[in-house]
């Protein structure tokens, strides 16, 4: 009626106090959710009968997917608020399928179990990982968790031994990823880049080339495929982020400089453009750059849904660790 339509429009006082107090609402309820889900956790740590612990498990999946639909919600309204002509956020979508697809991970149980002992027993100084002369410490997988007592972005460590990983382990393309802070002298001083490049007496050399950049802390992925000519940059926060033509022309300089000086013909790359998923918070980055290094290492579709991000950090946990790389992807 008339009257409810006056109180859910954005364009009026009423309404706009209306939908921000509906917001706020689910943002409370989120943020109680993730303190069910931490104590939770707590309790599966110090749960030793096996049945007891599976059922604390399925109460997990319950609480976040709970959250993801709190978090959903939240943003709904806020993006109502901006704009009317989007469709008003009605009542709770059946949460079935969501708590179906967190079951959808690729950690066996003992693995997962194995994973959380590690997280809660390791020192932040312990050596958990060694690969390519980076060390990853009990601090730096700290970062791949997402919850009330962390933050999860990602650090560089965590980023470039996962890079690593793909590198030594991916057998259908040749792969060179630059580490971190590569992109910064790229940037920003150039002719350090080149001195890099001629270091590197095989750089010309690979079928695909990953850089992962940081930017206001911020992960993306500028990447090139010379067998194919295509160049692109993925951010998953298209709100954020930096300009991607300025880096993109300076790449394509830096690659066309180094392929005619060593011989290697050079084609004009076009733009990859497609449209890639996008984060739900202001954390996850870094782990959507992980993933579309493996998809674009190994020719696999970019299709990742945010329910499946949290179960993604843990693999990525769990291949560190073990560096080995599940085959596996969401």
């Amino acid at each position: 009626n008339s009257k409810t339509q006056a109180k859910t429009n954005p364009e009026n006082k009423d309404g706009q106090r209306y939908i921000n107090k509906q917001q706020r609402y689910h943002e409370k309820r989120e943020d109680k959710l993730n303190n069910e889900k931490t104590s939770l956790k707590r309790k599966l740590n110090w749960e030793n009968n096996q049945q007891e612990k599976e059922d604390i498990r399925e109460e997990i999946k319950l609480v976040e997917a709970n959250i993801i639909f709190e978090n959903n919600q939240a943003k709904r309204f806020k993006a109502y608020a901006n704009d009317a002509s989007l469709t008003y956020p009605g009542k709770a979508p059946d949460l079935q399928p969501i708590i179906q697809k967190l079951r959808e991970g690729n950690l066996t149980k003992e693995q997962e179990e194995h994973l959380e002992n590690i997280w809660q027993y390791s020192t932040p100084n312990d050596i958990l990982a060694e690969e390519s002369s980076i060390s990853i410490t009990g601090h730096d997988l700290k970062t791949l968790q997402f919850d009330k007592e962390n933050i999860g972005w990602l650090n560089d460590n965590i980023i470039d031994f996962y890079m690593q990983l793909i590198v030594k382990q991916t057998t259908n393309n040749k792969i060179f990823a630059f580490p971190s802070i590569f992109h910064r002298t790229l940037t920003e001083r150039y002719q350090d880049a080149i001195k890099f490049k001629r270091r590197q007496q095989d750089l010309h050399q690979f079928n695909l080339y990953l850089i992962p950049l940081i930017l206001n802390n911020h992960w993306t992925l500028l990447f090139f495929n010379p067998d194919s000519t295509t160049i692109g940059f993925f951010n998953s926060l298209q709100s954020h982020g930096p300009d991607p033509a300025p880096i993109l022309e300076r790449s394509k300089r830096y690659f066309k400089d180094l392929f005619e000086k060593r011989g290697r013909n050079w084609t004009e790359p076009t733009v990859d453009s497609r449209t890639v998923p996008q984060q739900n918070n202001g954390s996850d980055c870094g782990v959507y750059v992980c993933y579309f290094s493996r998809c674009l290492a190994s020719n696999h579709p970019i299709d990742i849904q945010p329910e499946h991000i949290g179960l993604f950090r843990k693999q990525i946990a769990y291949e560190i660790i073990t560096k080995d790389l599940i085959q596996n992807l969401f």
